[in-house]
């Protein structure tokens, strides 16, 4: 009983070893074959890759800057005569004609100085007509008719001087637009110069802004321009330059320009935010490119094109650049299928698979 214990304990240590070993040499020659079999598998898989067919195309650089609106014409409407404000025919906010009364004054004294003036003059030209035929018949000296010819001439001029400080009174807007704002109320005195209302022309406004110096050799007069308005959203409105400053602000390093655009639907308002894209330069049958196909290398810039079947690295420089599109040359040319999506872990001759062709805009 106790031989066949201890014989049965022995055939299992011997079975154990031996299928330890084997199984040691099993397992040894398996993890080489697969590690062997995932690396090669790994290095000749190819990667997904989107790409896009490299087609001439028109390409705009403009320069973005800043600007704020402004009216085209915004009057400050003062007094010229003092008085006291009896009518006010029209709300802030209303429109208005040129030579519309806006503020009306009260001047009691003014007038009846007016009518003081208009009786001399009716008086002094009675005088001068009864001289005046007197004279013609030599019944007066010249003298006598000469005085009352110049009499009638200063009542005439004095009632006419009176006449226009009476029409005065009356204060009328200089401009067709706008009457947006009104300094005064009813009952309230005015004096010479103080200023009562405010009209406005906003047809057209001005976008102003500042340009920074090194673009001064850029810009001309006319130059063309698209301006968004910040709170307007997608909206665009073409224009031009109409001015350019002579002088470079010592604070900003900026020039001054205008841009006058048409405000059909009287949408734009002066103060608003806006933002100027002049055009810089233009250029025609360019290699234009998304601004993420770039990579970035120690040796420059440089894209991936895809050649049967596999990725070439080549290397370009930008020429221009407007927003997300670049201009670019360099080593690609029309025809080309640069790729536009799975490039950022591309090295030159992996192989790929292209899973879409993005047509050109």
């Amino acid at each position: 009983m106790k031989k066949t214990m201890l014989w049965s304990f022995g055939a299992a240590l011997l079975l154990g070893a031996a299928s330890m070993t084997m199984t040691g040499c099993g397992d040894e020659t398996g993890a080489s074959d697969l590690e062997s079999f995932t690396i090669g598998d790994r290095q000749e898989k190819p990667t997904n890759v989107e790409v896009m067919v490299i087609q001439p195309a028109e390409f705009v650089e403009y320069i973005e800057v800043p600007g704020t609106v402004e009216a085209d014409i915004a009057t400050t409407v003062s007094a010229e005569e003092a008085g006291k404000v009896v009518r006010i025919p029209y709300r802030k906010g209303e429109r208005v004609k040129k030579g519309d009364v806006i503020i009306e004054l009260d001047s009691e004294v003014l007038r009846k100085t007016y009518e003081e003036a208009r009786a001399a003059f009716e008086s002094a030209r009675i005088r001068f007509e009864r001289q005046k035929n007197l004279y013609a018949q030599k019944a007066i000296a010249e003298q006598q008719y000469l005085d009352s010819k110049y009499a009638f001439e200063r009542a005439e001029a004095a009632m006419r001087a009176l006449k226009a400080r009476l029409d005065k009174i009356a204060i009328r807007s200089p401009i067709s637009g706008i009457l947006d704002n009104r300094y005064v109320d009813i009952g309230e005195f005015v004096s010479p110069g103080m200023r009562v209302a405010e009209v406005i022309k906003i047809d057209y406004v001005r976008v102003v802004a500042g340009v920074p110096e090194r673009y001064v050799t850029d810009i001309r007069m006319d130059s063309p321009v698209i301006t968004r308005i910040d709170i307007l959203g997608d909206r665009t409105y073409p224009g031009t330059i109409t001015f350019i400053g002579s002088t470079i602000d010592p604070q900003s390093r900026t020039f001054p320009v205008e841009v006058r655009l048409r405000n059909r639907d009287g949408l734009i308002k002066p103060n608003m935010l806006a933002r100027l894209h002049i055009v810089r330069e233009q250029f025609s049958n360019g290699i234009v490119v998304p601004r993420d196909v770039l990579i970035e290398t120690e040796s420059g810039k440089q894209v991936f094109v895809a050649d049967n079947g596999r990725a070439r690295a080549k290397s370009v420089d930008i020429v221009a650049s407007s927003g997300n599109e670049v201009l670019i040359r360099g080593e690609v040319t029309f025809g080309d299928r640069l790729i536009v999506r799975g490039h950022r872990e591309l090295v030159d001759g992996e192989p790929i698979a292209i899973r879409n062709e993005l047509k050109p805009e």
